[in-house]
């Protein structure tokens, strides 16, 4: 049996955990679509305190969004639109950066949607200068890197190195196998109407978010597995943490293999 990961195999319930960048790491607390919780730094335990790259990576995260936030009756939040898009929306409002506000105040005024083939989705703003556009850029972390030339710093954009490459790529890796998923997070500078958006962009953070097992998927699967058929899971999300959702639902044993798209 072959089947879908996201929805089908977990819970479809998308919480940003983690966030990562320029050496820092944040964890986020809270579950749920609900925009409660703070967000502490990992080293110190603490309430991280806001900074211009921290807040630039919530603002694209909120800005370069096609979802919506909705109040239910009982002092429940609703969604409209995709969950990784609405986790997005959730842990900025727990930053104090809500959509609506942000919206007025950086005008969309183009947008480049995601597909399957670049991995990536864009969105152009007036506002962030008064001469100039930005361009925000959400997608899968190796693809977004690849496009990347500089990294967002505390002292303004620098150079991007191979080493930092590496690091990235290593936090990328140090939240697969904790079962985060992870997009990370760019953007551009335009001084006039924006051309290749998606290149030489200037690096900003990840973030990293659960989507929980389904308990009754965990069941269907050793069913299965009692009655000879072998499940397999074929999903679009990162390698790793494809890996650890499997090894949680019993699906990958040791010694079994993974085969990639490539």
């Amino acid at each position: 049996i072959c089947s879908d990961k996201t929805g089908t195999l977990t819970q479809n319930e998308m919480t940003v955990t983690q966030l990562a960048y320029f050496s820092r790491n944040i964890d986020v607390e809270g579950r749920g679509y609900r925009p409660e919780g703070h967000l502490l730094d990992q080293a110190t335990r603490r309430q991280a305190e806001h900074d211009d790259v921290l807040d630039r990576l919530l603002t694209i995260g909120v800005l370069c969004n096609d979802a919506a936030l909705i109040d239910r009756s009982g002092n429940e939040t609703g969604i409209l639109g995709d969950p990784t898009e609405a986790a997005l929306l959730v842990v900025g409002a727990k930053a104090g950066l809500y959509q609506q506000p942000l919206k007025e105040r950086y005008t969309r005024i183009a947008d480049l949607p995601f597909d399957s083939e670049r991995k990536m989705m864009t969105t152009v703003h007036r506002g962030f200068s008064e001469t100039g556009l930005l361009s925000l850029t959400k997608g899968a972390p190796d693809i977004v890197l690849k496009h990347c030339c500089s990294i967002m710093t505390a002292d303004g954009p620098q150079p991007l190195t191979e080493s930092q490459r590496g690091e990235i790529m290593e936090s990328n890796h140090r939240m697969a196998v904790a079962a985060l998923r992870i997009l990370a997070f760019a953007c551009k500078v335009h001084a006039e109407n924006p051309l290749d958006p998606e290149q030489d962009m200037i690096f900003v953070g990840l973030m990293g978010m659960i989507d929980p097992a389904r308990p009754e998927a965990r069941d269907a699967i050793a069913l299965c597995a009692g009655a000879g058929i072998r499940p397999v899971m074929i999903t679009g999300d990162y390698r790793d943490t494809a890996v650890a959702i499997a090894q949680d639902l019993g699906m990958m044993k040791p010694g079994d293999e993974v085969m990639t798209g490539a």
